[in-house]
């Protein structure tokens, strides 16, 4: 049974990344088979969520993921496909800005960063929300390339901040990181050196 679900859930990816455009097929199927790798009960965060096509992936890949998605709008299309695959009760929606929201939840296994595309947004992020990853959870960042002037802020502020973090996946637009805070904290460091 749940095999049949996971495969009609993933129609219902396909079909979102298809109608928004905003998640190839081939990120949705990296970030199920990254979602599996995670230790019991993981904690995902999603920081803009849009039509919410890798939050689905995240809850249809396991039973035991809690997702909080972090949008400055409501995500409807998120909360509907939630409801529809019975996944509600392990989503938490945020309405607010990605780097202003107060958290008082456990840290966070899987950190997914598709909000404000600008250089000084994504830095921001970064500052508010990596140190809330946990050693060896996974930093992941969409819209990360050289298609347009806004995915190349987002390359820059990734290429800076996560400089000498194992790099553990490159697919689309899609990057992901091991994340390792000892390595940052080195990085942070040289950085105000160089201030």
């Amino acid at each position: 049974m749940q095999k049949t679900k996971e495969l009609t859930v993933f129609d219902t990816l396909a079909k979102m990344s298809e109608v928004h455009g905003t998640f190839a097929v081939a990120e949705v199927e990296a970030m199920i088979k990254t979602v599996k790798t995670l230790k019991k009960n993981p904690v995902a965060v999603v920081l803009g969520s849009g039509p919410g096509t890798a939050t689905i992936a995240m809850l249809a890949a396991r039973p035991d993921i809690k997702v909080f998605s972090i949008d400055i709008d409501v995500a409807r299309t998120e909360l509907l496909h939630a409801k529809q695959w019975g996944y509600v009760d392990r989503l938490t929606q945020i309405q607010g800005n990605s780097y202003l929201v107060p958290w008082n939840n456990p840290q966070v296994d899987l950190l997914f960063v598709d909000a404000c595309h600008a250089y000084s947004c994504v830095k921001r992020d970064n500052a508010a929300w990596l140190p809330r990853l946990k050693d060896g959870g996974i930093a992941w960042y969409h819209d990360y390339g050289e298609n347009d002037g806004m995915w190349l802020q987002v390359k820059a502020a990734v290429d800076e901040d996560l400089s000498g973090q194992e790099k553990i996946l490159n697919v689309c637009s899609s990057i992901a990181f091991r994340w390792n805070p000892s390595q940052w904290k080195k990085l942070q460091l040289e950085n105000k050196g160089d201030v």
